[in-house]
């Protein structure tokens, strides 16, 4: 994974250990490279590294297939300066990627590779947007076609409907390729999505990038139970204040699930209070 520094770029600030992927983004990476799936998903616990996986991907493909064009889409485009475009400008600067507020004179952020093969590949910066009084094809994505998008924060979009919309942008890729991140939700609409046209769906827990995140023991020791369970070890809860709310996904006595031991027993009592 560790990219190759163009000519005439200052190594002073390249830190390889940025380049080292840890387990989980090693996994999505690999399938990315196999070209095996064209719709990938992952769904992981704070800090896992999947903000750090999109730049990590974006230098992949440009190394992959030079000059092919890509799409990063975040809900707002605040979010994704905040996160995406600050990670970018870690990860990515130091290797000769540079940012740009506009195109041919027209308002439109991307990141611009450096040469390879007398080649160089744009990934522009998008948000999701379609008003609701409009037809589904007049979304913030229409546009010319690329190769591969790249959706962050799944877990904030209500349906599968920008997923749908990305699929008619990847129209340049061979193979196309669409890649869904998110953070623990219960009820993945963007793991569902893969799996059900033929991608693949991971999950990972925050601590595949224990090295990267301080004194993680400190940290959580912060949290609640749930907040653990759902956002730490990615074992989304129900919503709080649904008749679920207290419904834990493991074994008694932790939680509410039968040991896988437990048989039916000839003679059982059933006692209901009627408060």
């Amino acid at each position: 994974m560790m990219p190759q520094l163009p000519q005439g770029i200052d190594p002073t600030f390249f830190d390889p250990d940025d380049w080292i992927p840890n387990k989980a983004q090693s996994v999505m990476l690999g399938y990315w490279m196999s070209d095996q799936h064209q719709i990938m998903a992952m769904m992981g616990g704070w800090g896992c590294g999947k903000t750090t996986m999109i730049p990590m991907v974006m230098s992949l493909n440009h190394s992959m297939r030079p000059g092919q064009d890509g799409l990063v889409v975040s809900p707002t485009m605040g979010q994704g300066t905040r996160t995406i475009s600050k990670e970018c400008a870690r990860i990515l600067s130091p290797i000769g990627w540079t940012y740009h507020h506009s195109y041919l004179g027209q308002p439109a952020p991307h990141w611009l590779s450096p040469m390879k093969n007398g080649k160089q590949s744009r990934v522009w910066m998008m948000s999701w947007n379609r008003p609701k009084t409009k037809h589904t094809s007049a979304n913030s994505l229409e546009g010319p076609s690329v190769g591969y998008i790249i959706f962050d924060e799944c877990n904030l979009y209500n349906d599968e409907e920008p997923y749908q919309a990305g699929l008619g942008r990847i129209r340049d890729g061979n193979p196309p390729k669409m890649l869904l991140l998110g953070k623990p939700h219960h009820g993945s609409i963007w793991g569902h999505f893969a799996e059900t046209r033929g991608g693949v769906y991971r999950t990972a827990t925050s601590w595949v990038n224990a090295k990267n995140l301080g004194d993680m023991e400190a940290w959580i020791s912060t949290m609640s139970t749930r907040e653990y369970q759902e956002n730490i070890m990615c074992n989304p809860q129900p919503p709080e204040g649904s008749i679920f709310d207290m419904w834990m996904p493991t074994e008694w006595p932790k939680g509410n699930l039968a040991p896988a031991d437990w048989r039916p027993q000839k003679h059982m009592t059933h006692h209901v209070t009627f408060g």
